[in-house]
């Protein structure tokens, strides 16, 4: 049984809306569940971390209980200065560091040295840390080349396998989906935003040529979305909708794409993340049609489709179906893996 009290720094994890607070909710919850206790900063209590809202006091107040510090740090810059107060009790820290300064240059709007200048506040954060964890080997070497720190260890996303009888979605999403399947063969399933890097216009590009008897389902909050497929015949674009509602979603398609874009801005040249679109997918038998690129170029798996042709990927489509899963890396294994590094500290 573990008993360490760790001050768990993170962005929002509940409600779980996607993004960072998927992953910091599955970890903290599974962190918990092996005996951790949790100090968080929420604004919304998620039933099982020690919470308090954020303020300079329960700042203090978590670094100073707290056995080690686990801290996701992103571009915000605000890391910085929780720094000196954890450096001033002597805490342990562990960093989660998902992004490289390149995101800065995505949209093309940074200013001369902002990528460099970031990278020297991201190195003096985890200069002093005691392990860095990561999502992809791209980012690790990021980390190792441009931060030149040493200590990272690669812990990639996971996924959970849905079981569409126990998540009662909304009615109207239900009834909605159901007179789709009766429609078309194959349901293909996307969620992204208009961010070049994001595919977006391979998305736009596939939807054109769908094969027959298949449907994009697009879900999304963005408007440059939505004004690229609006008008595209078999396409059905949907708001961001609740993770219970998504994930209903995901069960009833056939085909889940993780389309990635343009990355010259990035000095890594290629995707880095962990796509939790990809392990979700592959976690519940979709037939994945994936770019080539990041921790998703190696994959060899008859569930995957790697490809960066529309064409070819349009194919995947025509002759896609559901696939067993006899096993597949879940949220129990990041939780697993992240224990091994706060034990070894």
């Amino acid at each position: 049984m573990n008993n360490k009290r760790i001050a768990f720094l993170y962005p929002p994890i509940f409600p779980v809306t996607g993004g960072s607070s998927l992953h910091g909710y599955y970890l903290a919850k599974g962190l918990t569940e092996a005996g951790y206790t949790l100090y968080t900063l929420q604004d919304t209590q998620d039933g099982f971390t020690q919470n308090r809202k954020r303020s300079p006091f329960n700042i203090l107040r978590a670094l100073w209980k707290c056995d080690l510090v686990y801290m996701r740090v992103n571009l915000s810059n605000r890391a910085a200065y929780i720094l000196p107060f954890i450096r001033l009790f002597g805490k342990k820290y562990i960093i989660e560091l998902n992004g490289p300064a390149d995101e800065l240059a995505a949209e093309g709007h940074a200013a001369p040295g902002a990528v460099e200048k970031m990278d020297g506040i991201l190195g003096s954060i985890v200069s002093g840390a005691h392990s860095v964890i990561t999502v992809s080997a791209v980012m690790e070497n990021y980390v190792r080349t441009y931060l030149h720190y040493q200590h990272v260890r690669v812990i990639e996303n996971g996924g959970e396998q849905f079981v569409a009888s126990e998540l009662h979605p909304d009615p109207a999403l239900q009834q909605s989906i159901n007179a789709l399947k009766e429609k078309y063969e194959r349901l293909v399933v996307w969620s992204g935003t208009g961010y070049p890097w994001q595919g977006i216009q391979k998305i736009e590009m596939l939807a054109e040529k769908l094969p027959a008897g298949a449907c994009l389902l697009v879900v999304s909050n963005d408007m440059v979305v939505h004004d690229a497929l609006k008008d595209i015949p078999h396409v059905v674009l949907f708001r961001r909708m609740q993770r219970k509602d998504l994930n209903w979603l995901i069960t009833q398609c056939t085909v889940g794409l993780c389309i990635y874009g343009d990355f010259s801005w990035s000095r890594l040249g290629e995707f880095h993340g962990s796509s939790l679109k990809f392990y979700e997918y592959f976690a519940n038998g979709l037939q994945i049609i994936a770019t080539p690129t990041g921790h998703m170029k190696n994959i060899q798996s008859d569930a995957v489709c790697l490809t960066d042709d529309v064409d070819t990927m349009n194919a995947c489509i025509a002759g896609a179906h559901k696939h067993s899963v006899p096993s597949y890396r879940s949220w129990d294994d990041v939780v697993q893996e992240t224990i091994t590094v706060i034990e070894n500290l």
